[in-house]
């Protein structure tokens, strides 16, 4: 134990700057699965809009239709790569890392500017996002794990 806290406390010197997700109700990781459910949403939003050509696009309404199918493509791209996690717990950390090398594969894929205009910033993110809601998914199915519970999934 450290101090009055136990090793999973977010202020635990074992686990510094670390959310607390010894619980698999827990508030990060809810907030985290929500966060990755919307960017998923986004992202397929943008993909149905551009399937009705008479629904217009408007801004911040989900990646822009322009690039739906390269949006889908690089989502699926990083969904790849995520498929090397083979739990949730490998999956959060890996999510919690830089997301340099995963930005750089969407923006190889997306006609975007890493460092340029916030909605390119935007669109990296709910990309991003997306395929861990997706590989999130697959692990549920899977089987689970300690934090299958969280969010409605088992």
């Amino acid at each position: 134990m450290d101090g009055a806290h136990g090793p999973d406390h977010p202020e635990s010197s074992a686990n510094p700057g670390k959310p607390h997700r010894r619980s698999g109700s827990s508030l990060y990781l809810r907030a985290t699965l929500s966060q990755w459910q919307q960017s998923h949403r986004e992202v397929t939003a943008g993909a149905a809009r551009a399937a009705r050509p008479t629904a217009p696009a408007t801004p911040g309404d989900g990646v822009a239709p322009t690039s739906t199918c390269l949006s889908e493509a690089s989502m699926h791209a990083v969904l790849a790569r995520l498929r090397l996690c083979a739990d949730a717990a490998a999956l959060f950390e890996r999510y919690e890392a830089s997301p340099a090398a995963e930005f750089a594969l969407i923006a190889s894929l997306l006609p975007l500017n890493p460092e340029g205009e916030a909605e390119h910033l935007y669109a990296l993110c709910y990309v991003r996002e997306a395929a861990y809601w997706l590989r999130w998914l697959e692990l549920q199915r899977a089987g689970g794990s300690a934090t299958g519970s969280a969010n409605g999934h088992a």
